[in-house]
Formats: structure tokens, C-alpha cells, sequence
């Protein structure tokens, strides 16, 4: 009995059984089986249990390719095995014959594992038509099992079956293989072209795809997208050719920031062209070396005045001590910096003249010694007086060069001065006299060295104050440095701007009061009066343009200002509204454009005497559109500094020209936020 059951387990591979038979359900038997494919679980293949020729249940297998029924006794049932695409089996189950009483207690026969097979065209299903296999109640066991008899009789047919299954499976799992291969290359080379921007291409290969694997929906959804793409690429050209020429033209006219604006646009619309990418790198270098030209040149011509302003400086101190020879020493080298500086040349015409004169006096006076020495009788004599003349004039020059180093250290440059007396030391036989000097001068040095990064510390208290708008401790340390470093005048300057500052402020502020008064005693006449003198004349204007400039009409007040003006030209009151008025309408301008609200904002939010922390291609825009086509030019006052501006705007953007004059006479050009010559500036800001 044993070796029958391995036969059949051996045999019945269509159905590749392990069963388990014991007793199950009363008066029924308990099936349950799993089918698969290829190993693998078959999810919603059909079990379709006939009785007598009619459907008595349609069932379906689970996630695990499993399922399980109850047949009742009695009966003889098939069970066809199928999902779509797969060839059906067929298994009889007859449930005839059992022990009564045995059946109270039910039975259960399972462990199934039935492999279907695909069902191809060219392969031999007629055994199929019937039962592959029958289970029937066995009495020699008491249970039910396979019915070898039947299963012997149909084996061989089963063999050549299945053989012929493996082999055709094996050939469709190559073709469908190939399939895929075929697929995944297709829509690989079609995505690449759908990438470049060649959507006819792409569509076509995607076609292809299709064909390849009809059940696939990405070659559709691609297909659908490439045709939108179609649509939109004559537009698209278009608008890239349009930016790609007016890129070049800005290119040819030098207008780099531009320029390069409309190729990253044309380079955004095409990412996968290289053009614009190139156009873009060769920008970028343009402007970069543009840049670093602006900036060498700034700093020459920096360094430039710096030492042109220090050989003028020192030129007049040395006139000031009447050593003219190191004053003309000076503004020579002055005049090699800037050869046709009108005031260095005048400086240079006054040193000759005091030169030609000293010149001719010191030749008198040795002509007069020369003839005093010749007349007298000793040879000896004269010898000794001719040396004794050199010696004076070599203490004279020893005296020169003292007084040099004097008026160097009244002045502060003690390093210079120090370079004097070892000079001086040079020519005096007794150089002892002049080394406490030069120590002295030494110590200075460094006791100087240590005031002034004090002083320097002061100083940047006070910048940090002013920063802070806190004026009056600004004004208290600026006080207390002036008094501690007596020689230096910029705390002076400064104390003396501050408090211009405040009383410009008082002023005004006691203008504004005054203004009040008026408008008060205005309100209160009961009629209007009657202008019969210049006096009543004068102040009437005066009080409608006090009206005027209450308001904020700045234009309207200054015409009723001046007309009171031509009647009092000298009357200082007048004058003094006319100037805040003048001030106040230059502020008005200057902030025309500046936001405080979402309304204001979209007018362009500009406050041009601010500077902004990037000069971007969306703050140009906002520039272009705040200011008229041409030159507009601006100039206020920040700090030591006079800053000049001029916004010129063409084709609706800005460009922001500065021009920045340092209190010490140093003017320096910018163009946005790049440092430009003099020329540049001069050569495109020029109004026409």
C-alpha cells in the first residue's frame, strides 16, 4: 500500500498532492487544496465543483492560491481547476460508499498542490477533456484516497502533456524575456528623446513600446505628454530665438548684466541647448575682468592722489619754515603725479621766486666777503676766512635742516623728522648734540603710536554712537577726545557738524512753530484782508505759502515764497522758508517711490539714498519703472561724504551711477555696485 502511494505522488505532478485524510464535518467531506504556477501561489483561479453535470458552487482561491469546501456524502462530484489563460483540470471526487457510521463523525481530505500550466495554441489538451485523477472512499483504509487504477490508466498521456507544457513554457518565458528587453531599450531611447526636445521621435518609438507590450500605460501617458510638448514648441522657438537676439545685441553693445539676463532666460526655456550656457560663461568673464580693470584702476588713481596730497602737504609746511629748497623738492615730486595740476604749479612758481631771491642775497653777501677777504693783506688771513665762511654756510645748512626736522614734528611726522636730524648729525662735527634728539624722537614714536590706536579706540565708540543715532553721548565723548587729544581737529569737525545738525533741527522746528502761529492768527480774521502795501502783500504770500507747504505742496509754496521774495529780496525771514522748502521738496523726491504699504509696493518701494544689499536684475526692473526714460540725477549729503547719483533708464530698466567726494578731496565712481573710472562715468551718464 505504501509504495501505490508513492507511485502517486510521483504520477500526479498535475496535481502535485500531500494530502491529509481524517475525519472532518458530520456527514460531509472536507476538501482543501492550493494551486500554483510555476511554485508560485495562483491569487483568484477558479474551483468550479459539478454535480451530476450542473455548477453546485463556483469558489476561488485566495491571496496563498488556497481553498477549501465541504461535499456532502453520497454523491459523485468533478472539480474543474482553471484561471484565465491556463488550461483546466479536472479532478472526480466521489463521496459514494462510505461507512453510516463513520459519516456522523464527517471526513477531510486535503493538502492539494495543483499546478495548472498556461494554456498555449499549439498544445494537446484533449486529455484533459476528462479527469486527470479520481478520489474515492477506500474501504481497505477507512478513508478516502486516490483511485490508482484510473490514474496508471492515463499517466503516459499525462507525461507527454506536461513535457510538452515545460517545453512551450520555456519558450514563452524567452520570448516574453526578449519582450521586455525589447520594451525597457524602447522606452529608454524614446525618454532620452523625449529629454532632447525631439517629440516627434519620441513618439514614434514610444508607438513602438506599445506594440511590444500592450498592457503597459506609461508609453500612452508619455505619448500624450510629447503631443502637448508639439504644441508648445513653435511658441516656444520662437520666444527662444527672440531672446537669443536681443541677448547678442546687448552682448555687442557691451551691456553685460543684461545680456546675460536674457540668455539665462532663453537657457531656462531650453535647458538642453548649449549656447546660452556658453554665452552666459563668457559673461561672466567679461564682467569679472571688467571689474577687476574698475578696481586696479580706482586703487592707482587712489594711491595716486593720497601721494600727490602728501607732497602738497608737505611742500607748504616746509614753506611755512622758509625751507624753500625741501618745499620745491616736494611739489616737484607733486607735479610728476599730476603734471598740469594748475595749484601745485603756482605753489612751485612761488617756492622759485622766494629761491631766485634768497639765491641772490646769500650771493651778495659772499661777493661782499670775498672782496673784504681780497683786500685784506694776509694770505693766511684770507684762507682762514674762506673757511670759516664755509663753515657758516655749513651751519646754516645744519640750521635749515633742524628747523626741517622742527616744522616735521610740529607737524607729526616724527619718523621724517627723525630722518632730518640723522642728517644734520651727518654734517655737524659734534653729531653728540643732535642723538638725544633723535632718542627723544624715538620714544615719541612709540608713545605716539600707543596714543593714537587710543585715540583710534575713542573714535570708533563715537562711529558706533552716530550709528545709533545717539547724538548727545556722541557729542559728550566727541567733547571729552577733543580735550584729551587737543591736536587732532577731526573731533572738532565732528562737534562742530553735530551741533550745526541740532541747530538746523531747532531751527526748523521752531520755523514749523512759527507756522502754527501763523496759520492760528489766519484762522482767527474774520475777513479776508485787503493788500494795499508791500508789507501786507509780503505777508499774505507768506501766509498762503504757509498753507501751501503745510500740505505737503512743496512747488506751490516756493512760488508764493519767491513772489514774496522779489518784493523783500533782502528780508531774511523770507529766505529762510524758501531754503526749507527747497529742502524739503528735495526729500520729498528723494522719496517718492518709498513703500510703507502693499499698495505703495507695487509702485516700485525706492528709497534711492538707501543703498540696496544686491543690485539683482528685479531691483533694476523696479528702478526702470520708479524713474522716467533718460537722467535722473540726485545729490545729498551722508556723513563726510557729498554722493552724487544718477539713475539712468532705457528700455524700462535702471542703472544706478554714484559718484561718492570724500571730505578730504578723494572722489570715487561706481556703476550698481561695481567701482567704473572717471571716464566711464563721465562717457554714459553725459546729459544730452
Amino acid at each position: 500500500m505504501i509504495l501505490i502511494r508513492v507511485f502517486f505522488v510521483s504520477i500526479l505532478m498535475l496535481i502535485g498532492c500531500i494530502v491529509h485524510a481524517q475525519k472532518a464535518s458530520y456527514n460531509a467531506l472536507k476538501i482543501y487544496g492550493k494551486v500554483t504556477w510555476k511554485k508560485e501561489p495562483l491569487n483568484n483561479a477558479k474551483v468550479i465543483i459539478y454535480e451530476s453535470g450542473s455548477v453546485l458552487e463556483t469558489i476561488r482561491t485566495n491571496a496563498n492560491g488556497k481553498f477549501e469546501y465541504f461535499l456532502d456524502l453520497d454523491f459523485v462530484y468533478e472539480l474543474h481547476i482553471t484561471k484565465d489563460k491556463f488550461v483546466t483540470k479536472i479532478i472526480e471526487i466521489s463521496t459514494e460508499g462510505t461507512n453510516p457510521l463513520q459519516a456522523e463523525y464527517g471526513y477531510e481530505f486535503g493538502g492539494w498542490e495543483v499546478k495548472l500550466m498556461k494554456d498555449f495554441p499549439e498544445l494537446d489538451k484533449s486529455i484533459l477533456q476528462d479527469p486527470i485523477g479520481r478520489i474515492h472512499y477506500d474501504e481497505d483504509i477507512l478513508s478516502f484516497d486516490y483511485d490508482s487504477k484510473f490514474i496508471r490508466s492515463r499517466i503516459n498521456k499525462i507525461e507527454a502533456l506536461t513535457a510538452q507544457a515545460d517545453k512551450l513554457q520555456k519558450e514563452d518565458d524567452r520570448r516574453l524575456k526578449l519582450l521586455a528587453e525589447r520594451y525597457k531599450d524602447l522606452v529608454k531611447e524614446a525618454n532620452q528623446l523625449f529629454n532632447d526636445d525631439e517629440f516627434s521621435n519620441a513618439i514614434t518609438i514610444y508607438e513602438e513600446a506599445i506594440a511590444v507590450d500592450t498592457t503597459q500605460e506609461y508609453p500612452i501617458v508619455q505619448i500624450e505628454k510629447a503631443r502637448m510638448e508639439l504644441e508648445l514648441t513653435s511658441e516656444k522657438d520662437k520666444k527662444y530665438d527672440n531672446l537669443l537676439a536681443q541677448a547678442n545685441q546687448l552682448l555687442i553693445a557691451k551691456n553685460y548684466e543684461l545680456a546675460k539676463a536674457q540668455y539665462v532666460k532663453a537657457k531656462d526655456l531650453k535647458p538642453s541647448t548649449q549656447l546660452p550656457k556658453t554665452k552666459i560663461i563668457e559673461i561672466e568673464s567679461l564682467l569679472a575682468a571688467q571689474q577687476l580693470a574698475s578696481k586696479q584702476a580706482e586703487k592707482l588713481e587712489a594711491d595716486k592722489q593720497k601721494r600727490y596730497n602728501e607732497h602738497v602737504n608737505t611742500s607748504l609746511a616746509a614753506i611755512e619754515t622758509n625751507s624753500f629748497d625741501q618745499a620745491r623738492l616736494s611739489i616737484s615730486f607733486a607735479l610728476k603725479i599730476y603734471p598740469d595740476d594748475e595749484n601745485a604749479s603756482d605753489i612751485k612758481a612761488e617756492i622759485d621766486d622766494n629761491l631766485a631771491a634768497i639765491a641772490s642775497s646769500k650771493e651778495a653777501e659772499l661777493t661782499a666777503k670775498r672782496l673784504a677777504i681780497s683786500n685784506q693783506q694776509a694770505s693766511a688771513k684770507k684762507v682762514e676766512d674762506e673757511k670759516r665762511l664755509a663753515e657758516e654756510v655749513k651751519q646754516q645748512k645744519i640750521v635749515e635742516i633742524a628747523a626741517i626736522a622742527e616744522n616735521l614734528i610740529a607737524q607729526g611726522k616724527l619718523e621724517q623728522a627723525k630722518i632730518k636730524f640723522k642728517e644734520a648729525a651727518v654734517l655737524d662735527k659734534d653729531a653728540t648734540k643732535f642723538k638725544s634728539k633723535i632718542d627723544e624722537l624715538e620714544q615719541k614714536i612709540i608713545i605716539n603710536t600707543k596714543v593714537e590706536q587710543a585715540y583710534q579706540r575713542e573714535m570708533n565708540l563715537v562711529a558706533i554712537l552716530v550709528k545709533k543715532k545717539d547724538t548727545k553721548n556722541a557729542l559728550i565723548k566727541l567733547k571729552s577726545i577733543a580735550i584729551e587729544y587737543a591736536e587732532k581737529s577731526e573731533p572738532k569737525t565732528m562737534i562742530a557738524n553735530i551741533e550745526a545738525d541740532l541747530i538746523a533741527v531747532k531751527a526748523k522746528q521752531e520755523e514749523e512753530q512759527h507756522v502754527k502761529t501763523l496759520a492760528s492768527n489766519a484762522a482767527a480774521k474774520a475777513a479776508p484782508v485787503v493788500h494795499k502795501t508791500n508789507a501786507q502783500q509780503i505777508s499774505a504770500l507768506l501766509s498762503y505759502g504757509d498753507n501751501h507747504y503745510r500740505q505737503g505742496e512743496y512747488d506751490q509754496a516756493l512760488e508764493k515764497y519767491r513772489a514774496a521774495g522779489k518784493l523783500a529780496p533782502t528780508n531774511q525771514r523770507v529766505k529762510s522758508k524758501i531754503k526749507l522748502a527747497e529742502s524739503e521738496k528735495e526729500k520729498k523726491m528723494a522719496v517718492l517711490y518709498k513703500s510703507n504699504s502693499n499698495e505703495n509696493s507695487s509702485k516700485g518701494g525706492i528709497n534711492i539714498e538707501e543703498e540696496p544689499s544686491v543690485y539683482n536684475q528685479e531691483f533694476l526692473n523696479k528702478i526702470g519703472k520708479a524713474y522716467p526714460e533718460g537722467i535722473t540725477e540726485v545729490t545729498y549729503v551722508q556723513g563726510n561724504k557729498t554722493i552724487t547719483k544718477r539713475i539712468v533708464v532705457g528700455g524700462g530698466v535702471g542703472t544706478i551711477y554714484r559718484k561718492v567726494k570724500h571730505s578730504w578731496g578723494g572722489e570715487y565712481f561706481f556703476k550698481n555696485s561695481d567701482p567704473i573710472a572717471k571716464f566711464i562715468w563721465d562717457k554714459e551718464t553725459a546729459k544730452k
